[in-house]
């Protein structure tokens, strides 16, 4: 996974996204998610825990093949950017937007 989340950032090894500092590989978020339906037929995209995840490929092949809506089946992958310190939401991290007003001289400041 880590391998996943540096080349996520355009890296080949662990450090931050060029020109995109303070973000590094560390704050890739990757969930796998199924999709249940509801007994109205609707579709809803969850999140699978860890212990529930299939062990490899063709095993999630098998569990999909057999219930398409099993709370097994990834049948979808989130990746967001979330700040590393926080480890069960996703809040956003802290940026800067930079604006160059000369070849020379760029401003930057805080988003919010």
């Amino acid at each position: 996974m880590a391998t996943v989340r540096q080349t996520a950032i355009f890296r080949q090894g662990p450090g931050g996204l060029p020109l995109g500092a303070p973000i590094t590989d560390a704050y890739v978020r990757i969930d796998y998610m199924a999709q249940l339906r509801g007994s109205d037929g609707t579709l809803t995209s969850v999140p699978i825990a860890p212990a529930n995840l299939p062990a490899c490929p063709a095993s999630n092949r098998l569990v999909c093949m057999n219930d398409p809506y099993d709370a097994s089946c990834i049948s979808l992958v989130r990746v967001r950017i979330c700040d590393p310190a926080s480890a069960g939401s996703c809040p956003p991290s802290a940026t800067k937007r930079c604006s160059r007003s000369s070849p020379w001289l760029s401003t930057c400041r805080q988003l919010q």
